[in-house]
């Protein structure tokens, strides 16, 4: 049974070191009205201190404080280092009842292994008691049967408890886990028994066409399991293998700098995220030295989720890396046709909201630092990498069903 806490002490991997640092303390205010943070004083000293979050936790001493929002109780660096909706049902199953089912208990119970480089726990040494190891690639067909136990309301045995444990921060609704192959740690997501699409080969699909159209994706295949399913497996992009253990890469949400960058420049919670924002967001917090080809890169992103209907590309399917050179965007992810040819995509992007065009894609192309010219030219280098699209989704094991209604919501876009 978890033990329910107001105080967490916060830990941040810098580049390259096996143990974490104490940073800062994290504590939930009375009634769960929100949080503070405060870095320690130690910490500030460290010539190699690295921001937390380039608005939210500049390096300066004092409370940082964050009432609760309709966005969440956390402060947002540390709601991406916290389980999401899969996440928490697998801490639920595997940990015991919550004595509060808040998001600061949900923080606390992830485990020593999350997105990105923070870590929380009430000690330096509890924290290395969860730090468990990842399972290896070839137990993939026992850890899916764990997760489609879960997924049902089954009877969970322990052994597919420890297997379940690596990942419950990952972000996202489908089953999915860590798993470790050699020098790489993998993302491993699976189908749900019920469903009737293959949303593996749908999304595999995606990145080995979103990689033909000039947009970096981390590496991806597919993977058999026992009774002739499959799991995709997508290479993890905030670890690092550095011969004797894997380092941890500091990683924000665009959901995150967005509101950061809000908070700061208006004073005020944000209630809109959008394309052309997130591009303004990284101008004032990303590093300069790479901004130009990260907001062409970030064009390009939004025109190829137009193209292909992925309308589930919402503000925590983007994010960032801490690079030496600053905060740079993060490999495309969670690429996928979502088949409802909706006509609006997750987050707004140009004058016309949230409307799926290349009218409104070029629209507001100066945001990110591209002329009417260079944006056109965009575009037609993205549809032209999509020639032979068809011949590629066969070759991921996507049905005829799904690609016809890829290609209907392709038609109308045009």
């Amino acid at each position: 049974m978890a033990i329910a806490t107001d105080v967490l002490q916060v830990f941040v991997y810098l580049r390259g070191a096996r143990t974490p640092v104490a940073c800062g303390t994290l504590r939930l205010l009375p009634g769960f009205v929100g949080t503070t943070f405060a870095y320690h004083a130690a910490y500030l000293r460290r010539s190699d201190a690295i921001a937390l979050d380039p608005f939210a936790f500049p390096l300066r001493a004092g409370d940082f404080v964050f009432p609760k929002t309709a966005a969440g109780l956390l402060p947002p660096a540390f709601e991406d280092a916290a389980p999401d909706q899969w996440g928490r049902i697998v801490i639920e199953r595997t940990r015991g009842e919550l004595p509060r089912r808040s998001e600061f208990d949900y923080l606390a119970a992830a485990g020593g292994d999350r997105s990105g480089a923070l870590a929380f726990s009430l000690t330096q040494d509890s924290l290395a008691e969860e730090d468990e190891a990842a399972p290896g690639i070839e137990q993939l067909s026992e850890i899916e049967q764990a997760a489609q136990h879960i997924a049902a309301g089954l009877p969970v045995e322990e052994r597919h408890r420890l297997l379940l444990r690596k990942g419950t921060s990952i972000g996202g609704v489908r089953p999915k886990c860590v798993v470790r192959a050699g020098e790489k740690l993998w993302i491993a997501k699976f189908n749900a028994r019920d469903e009737d699409l293959d949303a593996v080969a749908l999304e595999y699909a995606g990145l080995q066409l979103a990689a033909r159209c000039g947009i970096a994706v981390p590496a991806a295949r597919i993977a058999p399991l026992a009774g002739g399913h499959h799991a995709l497996l997508v290479a993890r992009f905030d670890r690092e293998w550095l011969g004797a253990h894997f380092g941890r890469i500091a990683y924000l949400s665009a959901r995150s700098l967005m509101r950061g960058y809000w908070q700061t420049m208006q004073g005020e919670a944000l209630s809109e995220f959008g394309y052309p924002l997130l591009a303004e967001a990284m101008r004032a917090g990303c590093s300069a030295q790479q901004l130009r080809p990260d907001l062409a890169q970030l064009f390009r992103r939004m025109v190829f989720n137009i193209l292909i209907d992925n309308t589930d590309d919402h503000e925590k399917n983007h994010g960032f890396l801490l690079s030496e050179a600053g905060w740079r965007l993060a490999p495309a992810f969670d690429l996928s046709s979502q088949l409802h040819a909706l006509g609006y995509q997750g987050m707004t992007v140009g004058t016309a909201g949230r409307s799926s065009s290349m009218e409104n894609a070029l629209s507001e192309c100066a945001r990110f630092g591209l002329g009417a010219a260079e944006a056109r030219a965009i575009i037609d280098e993205t549809k032209q990498g999509m020639q032979g699209w068809e011949a590629l989704y066969r070759a991921s094991g996507v049905d005829d069903v799904a690609i016809q209604r890829v290609a209907t919501a392709m038609t109308r876009v045009g």
